[in-house]
């Protein structure tokens, strides 16, 4: 049994916004990165109102999440 020794750049913990808008940056810097996530979005998705968040009025937590899920959907992200 062989085993395959991987080296990475960047490790993320957690799938949240802010772990989902580092792998965001470290695809764009061409990071060999790996982004370890029980859930996608984390408890954001839970949110049920952000009345302060920039750019958007009101919107809930699981909207956000969508829209983050989809920028993200255009680059190869690996989640673990």
């Amino acid at each position: 049994m062989s085993m395959v020794s991987v080296t990475y750049d960047l490790i993320i913990v957690g799938g949240g916004p802010a772990g989902m808008s580092a792998a965001l940056y470290a695809i764009r810097q061409n990071l060999r990165f790996v982004l370890f996530a029980e859930q996608i979005g984390g408890l954001a998705n839970l949110v049920p109102t952000l009345k302060a968040y920039l750019g958007y009025q009101y919107i809930t937590g699981f909207d956000l999440i969508k829209r983050f899920k989809e920028h993200l959907s255009r680059y190869k992200v690996p989640v673990k």
